[in-house]
Formats: C-alpha cells, structure tokens, sequence
C-alpha cells in the first residue's frame, strides 16, 4: 500500500505583501535548497527580486515558482495562491514558513488590487 500525495494549497483573498515579504519568501526557497526559482510580473521575468526596480510602475500580478512547479504563488488583483505540490514533511515544513509571513515593514508595499515593489 502506498499514501498518495496530494498538493497543499491556500487561497488568500485581497491579500497585501510588502516586497521584505517576498525577499523572505525568496530566503525561504533559498534555505529549503532550490537552486532556481522564477519571479515574473505579466511583462517580465526576473532572475530573483534585486532586478526589480523599487521605482518600478503598478503590477498587477506576480507569480514565482521553484522546483518545477513543486511550489508556486501566484498573486492578482483579486486572491493569491499558494501551492506545494507534495504533502510531505518537507513540503508541509515548506508551506508553513511561507504561509506564516514575517511582519509588515514600512518598506515598498505590493498591493494585490494594485501594487508596487
């Protein structure tokens, strides 16, 4: 006999993230050993967040991957997703990390309905 996995995902809606929260979310990925990971915004795709502009215009979704799709956010206007394809002790470690955002800073906010890195 054998378990089946299945994916952990949560939906938030009208979340808000400040851009300290996705570079702790990119630490996250970084200490859980994924060497490659993906950001991209609907124009662009970026190596990993330090080529995204502070003074860059509104966007209006975000999406950044590791692993071959193992985990995934995406963020829009109106909810997020969060996404780890394997429930496993390492992929539910994984989603708590990222699912327990640090605290706010006053640094650039990113606004789901429309926001700013």
């Amino acid at each position: 006999m054998k378990k089946i996995t299945r994916p952990i995902q949560k939906d938030y809606k009208m979340p808000c993230l400040y851009r300290n929260d996705i570079e702790k979310i990119i630490e996250i990925l970084n200490e859980a050993e994924f060497k490659e990971y993906k950001i991209e915004t609907e124009e662009y795709e970026f190596v990993n967040i330090n080529e995204i502009p502070k003074d860059m215009n509104i966007i209006n979704e975000l999406y950044i991957s590791a692993g071959y799709y193992y985990f995934s956010l995406n963020l829009n206007k109106n909810f997020a997703n969060l996404r780890i394809a394997e429930n496993s002790i390492k992929g539910e470690g994984l989603f708590k990390k990222v699912d327990e955002r640090p605290n706010p800073s006053s640094t650039a906010l990113i606004s789901l309905k429309n926001f700013n890195l």
